[in-house]
């Protein structure tokens, strides 16, 4: 569903950047590379209020533009988070490091946190369980909506590539370069969403959490999937589209379709959808994405290409 400029402007508003801030504050990671849990032990060590990062982010989106990839709008909302931590300094956000032709990597955040110096990679990512629930649990069947990435290539890649390039000859030499200090600590962190079929019992790998309630089906299975999605929870929730520009944290606008809708549009790529209360303040109970009528195939097809 495209994002009309209205809600595009309203998704860039103090209020909505608030909302997004809290939820990674107090959001666990779908994947983690150690026992950290996320920012939430940032929390409590703010200089200045959650308040003044989202007027702060806001007033630069007017000035510059809003980012326009949810993955950059994610990066400028933890750029803002380790701003405003008390004894905490970024050092550097997306340092590139290349061997003199060809662009190795980057490194997502060095951030000093009291004495230790943090290597961070972080990502906000969306991946939907194929197949049946054995299946489910191997990180390649969890892939993403364009059908280009899957969970164990992103942790693959994180682990392999991305959390040791500042131990690398390059990455020492870029340090060096910025005088910037060697990481003491790597973190590697992925927030999103696990897309569970709507039709099969939930199950996912070991050691991911999944507390996010959140589903896929086809554009061809809607009626049927949201009807049954909602019947647990009755006529006191409706659904309300999610524009992309809104998708990290939970829906907070107000139910303004049917409960069983009726010609909705066919997805791109996909399209989201969250179920909320309608009584004040609207709380969100799971989301649903709309896939196209062809993902399963492609998800199946991408997944024999990477076994």
């Amino acid at each position: 569903m495209p994002i009309t400029h209205q809600t595009g402007a309203e998704a860039n508003l103090p209020d909505a950047i608030r909302h997004e801030l809290n939820w990674l504050l107090t959001t666990k990671p779908v994947w983690k590379s150690d026992a950290k849990n996320g920012f939430s032990v940032l929390a409590d060590r703010f200089s200045v209020s959650v308040e003044d990062i989202a007027d702060t982010l806001s007033n630069h989106w007017v000035w510059h533009g809003p980012p326009k990839r949810l993955g950059r709008r994610f990066e400028a909302l933890l750029a803002g988070i380790f701003e405003a931590a008390e004894n905490t300094t970024l050092l550097k956000q997306g340092l590139v490091v290349s061997d003199g032709s060809q662009t190795l990597g980057e490194l997502d955040y060095l951030v000093q946190i009291g004495e230790s110096i943090i290597h961070f990679e972080v990502a906000v990512k969306f991946y939907a369980g194929i197949g049946l629930s054995e299946s489910r649990n191997d990180l390649k069947h969890w892939v993403g909506p364009s059908c280009q990435d899957c969970l164990h290539r992103k942790i693959t890649h994180l682990t392999t590539h991305q959390l040791p390039l500042a131990n690398t000859s390059f990455g020492r030499q870029q340090l060096r370069k910025h005088n910037l200090p060697r990481p003491t600590e790597q973190i590697g962190l992925i927030y999103g969403y696990l897309l569970h079929p709507w039709d099969q019992p939930k199950a996912y790998p070991p050691g991911l959490n999944c507390e996010s309630p959140a589903f896929w089906c086809t554009h061809k299975d809607y009626p049927d999937a949201l009807r049954r999605l909602i019947r647990p929870y009755g006529s006191d929730y409706g659904w309300t589209p999610v524009p992309r520009s809104l998708w990290i944290p939970t829906a907070r606008q107000a139910p303004n379709i049917p409960l069983i809708p009726k010609g909705l549009p066919k997805p791109e790529q996909a399209d989201c959808y969250a179920l909320v209360s309608k009584a004040t303040p609207h709380i969100e109970k799971l989301r649903v994405f709309l896939m196209p009528d062809r993902f399963p195939c492609s998800a199946k097809e991408f997944i024999q290409r990477v076994a």
